[in-house]
């Protein structure tokens, strides 16, 4: 087998067949991070993401890795390039030092090749929910609201406030928005709203508090959700359920956004906050489970030492993003 002085592109045509080659020839100006360490070569090639490239010879023969998903025959095109490109250009390649396998363990019938962690990646700036307290954030979600209220017209603020029971005073729309955001956002006349829902009204809320108001949801995803409690039979349309709910101020409609695909109506995060649990009504309580069942004996955990096992682990996520495939030791077989 040769060595690397004396690859040439004929041994390349025994493990890559001809029409990867021929793709690898157009990867050779997106090859990065070329370095030769003894017998090894290792690359990056930019694909529809970045690639790892490790090729070895040894006297068994070529062997190489890429961390791309190919597995339709030979070597991929990224392998190819990253050979083509010592060929052709050598001295693009670092020299580094090759590193010594682990000796060989009693148990493991193979040598493993450490691999270096990557670097810790830490943000410049630090995450919007440390930067910003939870009473800051909580007012500014009822100012969007408040702004949400004033995009409607007037006599539909004071339908909504009729509907509720409240009345309210003045005749200037951000007045009579923040009279009713004070009404909106109240723990009590929440809770009494939503226990006034019927049994149809209540999926389709259910299934707003369950799918957030961030924007992205498709349409269809609130009927998809709301209906796995049972079939909607009173309306045909969801939109007709959702616009009632927008109409007594527990929703807000989508179309207050302009955003393109349409946002679908949704429930606001000052309302969901004071909301009874969503699924209380829809999961029996701990109370009623069968002793047959194997998750009987299951107690619930402490809420808060969850909470900061999760608020723990996002940080770590901030501070070093995880790779979609990340590199594995690369094993030598003896």
């Amino acid at each position: 087998m040769p060595t690397l002085e004396s690859l040439t592109e004929a041994n390349l045509n025994q493990v890559i067949n001809a029409k990867s080659l021929k793709k690898a020839r157009g990867y050779l100006h997106r090859i990065r991070n070329l370095q030769r360490a003894g017998n090894s070569l290792t690359a990056e090639v930019s694909g529809s993401r970045t690639y790892s490239v490790e090729i070895e010879l040894d006297e068994q023969g070529l062997h190489a890795h890429c961390t791309c998903p190919y597995s339709w025959g030979g070597y991929c095109k990224h392998i190819g390039a990253v050979l083509l490109k010592w060929l052709q250009s050598p001295n693009a390649f670092v020299h580094t030092e090759a590193k010594a396998a682990s000796p060989v363990k009693q148990d493991l019938p193979i040598e493993v090749i450490p691999v270096d962690p990557p670097a810790t990646f830490r943000p410049k700036e630090q995450p919007f929910w440390l930067t910003s307290s939870l009473a800051g954030r909580q007012q500014a979600e009822e100012k969007q609201l408040v702004r949400w209220l004033e995009m409607l017209k007037v006599q539909d603020l004071r339908s909504m406030a009729k509907k509720r029971g409240w009345s309210v005073s003045g005749t200037k729309k951000a007045d009579i928005a923040q009279q009713l955001v004070d009404q909106l956002t109240n723990p009590i006349e929440i809770v009494r709203a939503v226990h006034g829902l019927d049994a149809e009204h209540a999926q389709v809320f259910r299934a707003m508090i369950l799918l957030g108001s961030a924007p992205g949801q498709q349409a269809d995803a609130l009927e998809r959700v709301a209906s796995h409690w049972g079939k909607l039979t009173q309306y045909k349309q969801i939109t007709t359920y959702s616009n009632h709910l927008c109409e007594m101020g527990l929703a807000i409609s989508g179309e207050l956004e302009y955003s393109y695909p349409p946002r679908p109506d949704f429930a606001p995060r000052p309302i969901i906050r004071h909301c009874p649990p969503p699924l209380g009504p829809v999961i029996s309580a701990s109370a009623n489970i069968s002793a047959d069942i194997p998750t009987a004996n299951l107690r619930l955990a402490d809420p808060l030492n969850f909470i900061r096992k999760v608020h723990r682990l996002i940080l770590m996520l901030e501070q070093n993003p995880v790779p979609l495939r990340p590199p594995m030791p690369r094993p030598k077989f003896v």
